[in-house]
């Protein structure tokens, strides 16, 4: 269960609070109005008590809101940047301008002379200073609803200082594979003299790999109920393929730099899968050469068949895209495909923002490397697997709700692109939220402290007090409504 500031009495804890504080307002200004009344005999201070009446019940029946406030509570140890540098250096610095301004009355001022003054404007320093706590506080307001609004898209982060990092951001590095396309590959056709011993090698190869295109060779296999071969000498290959021996036969199936790996010429067959590959295809080559060569034979191997996949894109791809775009956001996508197969498969993205075959460290190293050399930047990058430890880089880790979360990371559950926009859409506009009451909190402290030492320079300054307290609700009730906000989605 939550805990709540509804306290039932006046502490340090509940001067955080709007109506904590709006009690403490109240009572010193009643005591100055009787301070008046008994010993200077000014006839204004029954109207001053009734008008500050007027103003407790006004406020507290129309502007009681504490569900606002009270109900959302962070842990110092969970704020943002910006939360942790307003609750230190901020808060410090602000208790200094109160003792500047103090020593300042008294020198100017010959406050010895005239004490009721300097006790009125240090009681209000020090109120307004109080308030400016809740300032800081209603800061951190967005971040938290922000954080209520993302868990709604199925998506979750640990630490607030993820949102300021992503509202700063302006490169992004996707992953085509589960971003832009489905990541479900489905086998379309085998183009070989014997189809059916094609798809039992390779089955036979892929069995125990949980790439997205060994599932689609092995749920074709299951559905014609083609048995498996036993493998021996298996070696996988990352981003390349998977080699293995059957029998006295070696065999390898795979992409072309697998095929030069295990030094296997493609032959005439690399026209038809160029051709394939400038339709949107992705290819997959099965070779074989003897287990024993001969010292004589340079090039045994032969290619014995071609494997043809296809998958689908992801709807609203090209609205993610185009968001982005308008954001005025670097946008790099890595694959391991060819170029020709994405630049097909892929509309409407410009063909120098694709770094394509491409193995999962190159793409890692590829970040990494950016990342490194611009090391006052903020990257973000979106993934099912790629994951850094860098603190310029924010991990959006999709379709992986156990992955372990930590500061630098964002979980996106069934992902979608338009998930990812209405995301990326409340980090930032929550953040600009943020900010706005954070700079806010400094002019308002500002006019307070003008206001209050300006009692000392007037001497009929009676009601000051009780306008400052106006202003201060006035400037309360402008942080409380920029924090709320009304959403498209």
């Amino acid at each position: 269960m939550e805990k709540r500031l509804n306290v039932a009495t006046i502490s340090f804890k509940r001067l955080l609070s709007r109506e904590g504080f709006v009690s403490f307002g109240l009572v010193i200004g009643t005591i100055f109005s009787i301070v008046e009344l008994v010993i200077y005999k000014r006839g204004s201070t029954i109207f001053q008590i009734s008008l500050i009446a007027l103003i407790y019940y006004i406020y507290n029946k129309f502007f009681n809101s504490h569900k606002i406030i009270d109900n959302s509570l962070e842990k110092k140890a969970n704020m943002s940047l910006l939360e942790k540098k307003s609750l230190s250096s901020y808060e410090l610095i602000s208790w200094i301008i109160v003792l500047f301004f103090l020593i300042g009355a008294f020198i100017l001022n010959n406050i010895f002379i005239d004490r009721y003054y300097l006790i009125t404007s240090l009681l209000l320093i020090i109120l307004f200073s109080t308030n400016l706590k809740m300032f800081i506080y209603a800061s951190s307001l967005p971040l938290i609803k922000c954080k209520v609004m993302v868990g709604r898209y199925d998506a979750k982060y640990s630490n607030n200082q993820i949102i300021e990092k992503i509202s700063n951001c302006r490169d992004i590095f996707m992953d085509i594979r589960g971003v832009v396309t489905n990541d479900k590959y489905f086998l379309e056709n085998i183009h070989a003299s014997n189809p059916k011993f094609v798809l039992q090698i390779a089955s036979s190869l892929m069995q125990n790999d949980d790439h997205s295109l060994s599932q689609a060779i092995k749920l074709e296999a299951e559905t014609k109920e083609i048995s498996k071969h036993y493998i021996s000498h298996i070696n996988k290959f990352q981003g390349m393929g998977i080699t293995g021996r059957i029998n006295d036969e070696n065999f390898a199936i795979g992409n072309m730099k697998l095929m030069k790996e295990v030094d296997i010429v493609v032959g005439v067959l690399l026209r038809e899968k160029i051709k394939l590959e400038n339709q949107g295809k992705t290819v997959l080559v099965l070779a074989k050469t003897p287990a024993i060569k001969k010292n004589y034979e340079r090039n045994p191997g032969e290619v014995i068949g071609l494997l043809i996949f296809n998958c689908s894109t992801q709807a609203n791809y090209v609205q993610m895209n185009n968001y982005f775009v308008k954001q005025e956001i670097d946008l790099t996508y890595l694959s391991g495909e060819e170029k020709s197969t994405l630049l097909t498969r892929v509309e409407n993205i410009s063909n120098n923002k694709i770094i394509s075959d491409i193995t999962e460290m190159e793409k890692k190293n590829y970040i990494e490397n950016r990342a490194e050399k611009q090391k006052d930047k903020i990257f973000i990058q979106i993934s099912k697997k790629l994951v850094f430890e860098n603190s310029n880089i924010v991990n959006f880790i999709i379709d992986k709700p156990n992955q372990n979360l930590d500061s630098n990371s964002l979980l996106i559950d069934q992902y979608n692109p338009t998930k990812l926009i209405q995301i990326y859409e409340n980090i930032t506009k929550y953040y600009k939220k943020a900010s706005f009451n954070y700079q806010f909190s400094w002019i308002y402290q500002l006019i307070i402290m003008i206001l209050s030492i300006s009692v000392v320079r007037l001497s009929n300054s009676n009601y000051l007090y009780l306008v400052s307290f106006l202003l201060s609700i006035l400037a309360e009730q402008i942080v409380i409504r920029n924090t709320n906000i009304k959403h498209k989605y």
